[in-house]
């Protein structure tokens, strides 16, 4: 009996492989009409079987002064928190909001067009052991006379890092990105996201093997076919998003590449540096070069190369540098 399920379940994959378009009137609304596919999506689909194989890695420097000056005041006037990442992550949702159909799940060798421009953060989150150690060491370091006595072992500090989707984020300004955002890390600093303790609780109980497998299937029921799975805790259609955005600068690191999460099936990974003054060339009014000191970002790019090419990205950085280096300028025009 379980070969026969096994050799059922390989005829099933086969046949939708070979015929995935009932599959995909199945899956509404979560698509919306499949785009017209190039000739060059096409091979790059048949080319690389994994977002892992087809990496197209890229770096991107921004000058950075305008864009702290207007968050300042930005944050003054609408008494929110927005940070650098927050930017990054509105200004790509800006930039595929104009090419909505990049914006694509790869389903059986087909590009099919999600219906939402969606972005995940990654944040870091205090595990529950940080969180008893920070609460001992609340007093002032003063323990009671009962266990000042014996020296107690010290509990192995643990950091969780947890996703935040923001729905629709080119259509939120930054200052509801922002407060979106602070309500969901609030809600899992303080234990109270009971979707993620169900999924996280899955996850610790199965060994890695076993681990390994279930992350692979179920990331492909959700991130590529964009289906809820609620007994899981994933109640979400792809949970992360059309871009993961995190951040390296907040631990000292100028520059790094984000690696692909297999189970993620997000077509690309932003990874925010750490911004520094450096000399820059710029072009005078009188058309002289001069060497003036700058703010500097620097914003790496992951690209699953089956999603987009150089040529595609290209434009998406453009739009990205625009919102990123003259956000003023730009307010009404992308809902800053």
């Amino acid at each position: 009996m379980p070969s026969l399920a096994i050799i059922l379940l390989l005829l099933s994959t086969l046949v939708l492989y070979l015929f995935p378009s009932p599959l995909l009137r199945i899956l509404q609304p979560s698509f919306s009409k499949n785009p017209s596919q190039s000739l060059r999506r096409k091979v790059a689909l048949a080319t690389w079987k994994s977002a892992h194989e087809a990496s197209m890695l890229g770096e991107m420097r921004f000058k950075i002064d305008s864009l702290i000056e207007f968050l300042k005041k930005y944050n003054e006037k609408h008494r929110s928190r927005v940070t650098i990442s927050h930017i990054v992550g509105k200004a790509f949702a800006s930039a595929l909001n104009r090419y909505p159909h990049w914006n694509c799940s790869i389903v059986f060798g087909n590009l099919v067009q999600k219906e939402t421009i969606d972005v995940c953060y990654l944040v870091h989150v205090e595990g529950d052991n940080d969180r008893q150690e920070k609460s001992s060491s609340s007093n002032g370091g003063r323990a009671s006379k009962s266990v000042s006595a014996a020296p107690q072992p010290r509990k192995k500090r643990g950091v969780d890092l947890a996703k935040m989707k923001i729905e629709r984020t080119d259509e939120k300004s930054l200052a509801d990105i922002a407060r979106e955002m602070h309500d969901k890390v609030s809600k899992l600093k303080e234990n109270r996201d009971e979707d993620y303790n169900k999924t996280k609780s899955v996850l610790q109980m199965l060994p890695v093997p076993l681990l390994k497998v279930s992350l692979s299937f179920f990331g492909w029921i959700a991130g590529a076919l964009g289906k809820e799975i609620p007994l899981l805790g994933i109640k979400e259609k792809f949970p992360f998003g059309s871009c993961i955005v995190t951040n390296v600068g907040g631990f000292n690191l100028q520059t790094a590449f984000a690696p692909v999460t297999p189970y993620a099936h997000s077509p690309v990974y932003l990874c925010v540096g750490r911004a520094q003054k450096e000399p820059v060339v710029e072009e005078q009014d009188d058309g002289s070069d001069a060497v003036v000191i700058r703010t500097i970002l620097p914003l790496t790019a992951t690209v699953d190369h089956r999603h987009f090419d150089g040529a595609q990205m290209g434009k998406v950085a453009e739009i990205m540098k625009k919102i990123i280096e003259q956000p003023e300028e730009n307010v009404e025009e992308f809902n800053l």
